[in-house]
């Protein structure tokens, strides 16, 4: 929850952190992303979120590994345009130093 904040709010700072080095993000169009990208996206703050959130998550473990299976709903504008969204998205995390970071992302958008 505290990297949908991140996302919402453009605090980059929080998502250096969190976004592992090799950071990869599959978006809805199959396009692929990584790291530097998605953070560039999160300081110039375009798009802009009203809301980014998560929730009906479920969570497996597999050693150092978590895959998390969920949905992302967002609202906000993109180059002017208001946008209104949910997502099917799965993220994998690891375990690095005791910290988990997310090493990569795939979202899927859900028909309205």
């Amino acid at each position: 929850h505290r990297a949908c904040d991140a996302f919402r709010d453009g605090d980059a700072r929080y998502l250096e952190g969190f976004l592992a080095p090799g950071f990869t993000l599959t978006d809805s169009s199959g396009r692929v992303t990584d790291r530097e990208a998605n953070l560039a996206e999160v300081r110039s703050r375009e798009p802009r979120y009203e809301i980014f959130k998560n929730h009906t998550m479920s969570v497996r473990f597999y050693g150092h590994t978590a895959l998390v299976n969920g949905i992302t709903s967002v609202k906000g504008v993109s180059a002017g345009q208001p946008f209104e969204a949910d997502f099917q998205f799965t993220d994998t995390l690891v375990l690095t130093d005791g910290v988990w970071v997310l090493a990569a992302s795939h979202a899927s958008r859900i028909p309205e």
